[in-house]
């Protein structure tokens, strides 16, 4: 079957006019229903990372498979879920011909015709990023719905499998595309060399989870393997689990969670019907502490379970999907603060063990984001490994002014080595 790949079309690119990534992060803080506090959130200058966002289905057009004109539905995702991680990272993400809403609606988007079609779209663009724009530059991978689904199956064609590329990985935020994870040798997961994370220290791993205020149905699109939303190759629903990580206890537990919406702008499908009061003028509204999550697994179900905090009637005014659906729309930005804040803990971490393997002392390349790791703690564990080496080799290495990520020493660990 002949694709018809056509040129790629950029959504966000670094440098581009009128990038939708890069929008105004300026957030008016909600509590008990008023307004508190301003904050503001910059973009990320000379970042060290790229992230390649691959946005969930967003389209109208009366097709099954999308074209590759850039239209509102797809500014105003970039904007609702992209823009928020340019503080941390470049993004890109390429316009893909996805499967839209009227293949969902027509039950034609699990045909594997024009999954096929989405697919191959969006491989050319990371192929054509990869090839001309990337320069050997670590990624996080971010995506939603039908978004995570094609990068679970781009993670396990082409990076997994190679091991440049896997020195590259810094971390995968996948929501609602049911990452499968294995309990039995004989049935494959989604990822072989991709571990889901447990700890904001470290590298080379999997968030994912699909959010839910109650149970999912029997009948779920999300949550439970083999069904709704998993890829179509993925029939096994014994020996799996899907996976779940809680973006704010990565280690377990239950953990508060700052909610953020973009306000207004923003399409049917991912607005809630009044994210902020009236009052609130500033692009972006927060709420600390709107949500308490846990990831919860029951029979051959798991879920990030949400509770809401407050009373029914304050902001947001959320709109609810059917019982099946759970909260997928709401599946980034019930957690966004906490997703940023892992983003960034990743980034440390993989520089730290980037630094390591080469016995570079990285304190002074390291941009720090947040303060989870201290500076303090990136010198110690740098400089330890750099005065390990011989006076020699430590000679050589000062000589070396930056650091290439074609140099770093594949080692047993690497992927997901926690800081210690």
């Amino acid at each position: 079957m002949s694709l018809g790949l056509a040129a790629v079309i950029w959504l966000c690119r670094p440098g581009m006019a009128n990038n939708p990534c890069v929008a105004a992060f300026t957030t008016t803080v909600v509590a008990s229903g008023k307004a508190v506090r301003v904050t503001h959130r910059r973009q990320a200058t000379a970042a060290t990372f790229d992230c390649f966002y691959v946005y969930p289905t967003v389209s109208r057009e009366a097709v099954d498979n999308a074209d590759l004109h850039v239209q509102p539905a797809e500014r105003d995702v970039a904007l609702a879920q992209g823009s928020p991680f340019s503080s941390v990272c470049d993004v890109w993400a390429p316009m893909y011909r996805q499967l839209t809403l009227t293949a969902l609606l027509n039950n034609h988007y699990y045909q594997k015709r024009y999954q096929e079609i989405a697919y191959a779209s969006m491989v050319q663009g990371w192929h054509e990023y990869l090839a001309h724009n990337n320069r050997g530059r670590p990624v996080i991978f971010i995506g939603h719905s039908q978004g995570a689904q094609l990068l679970i199956r781009l993670l396990h064609n082409e990076v997994e499998t190679n091991p440049a590329l896997r020195k590259q990985f810094v971390m995968a935020v996948l929501l609602g595309g049911n990452v499968v994870v294995s309990h039995d040798r004989r049935v494959p997961g989604s990822f072989a060399r991709l571990p889901l994370c447990t700890s904001p220290r470290e590298a080379g791993c999997v968030i994912a989870y699909s959010t839910f205020a109650n149970p999912p149905p029997k009948n779920s699109i999300f949550g439970i393997p083999g069904q709704g939303i998993s890829l179509p190759d993925e029939v096994a629903s014994s020996g799996v689990s899907v996976a779940c990580t809680n973006p704010g206890a990565l280690g377990g537990g239950s953990a508060s969670l700052t909610a953020s919406f973009a306000v207004g702008h923003v399409g049917y499908w991912w607005a809630p019907a009044h994210p902020a009061p009236p009052s609130v003028t500033t692009p972006w509204v927060s709420y600390p502490g709107l949500f308490t999550a846990r990831c919860v697994r029951r029979g051959d179900a798991a879920w990030l379970s949400v509770t809401r905090d407050g009373t029914p009637n304050e902001w947001p005014h959320l709109f609810m999907d059917t019982p099946e659906w759970g909260l997928h729309r709401y599946d980034m930005s019930v957690a966004l603060d906490a997703l940023i804040h892992d983003v960034a803990s990743a980034e440390n971490a993989w520089q730290v063990v980037a630094c390591r393997w080469r016995g570079f002392s990285c304190a002074s390349h390291v941009g720090m984001h947040l303060s989870v790791s201290p500076r303090r703690l990136l010198r110690r564990h740098c400089l330890r490994a750099r005065v390990a080496r011989s006076p020699q080799r430590r000679l050589r290495h000062r000589k070396q002014p930056t650091m290439s990520l074609s140099l770093v020493q594949d080692a047993p660990g690497f992927q997901r080595h926690a800081l210690r």
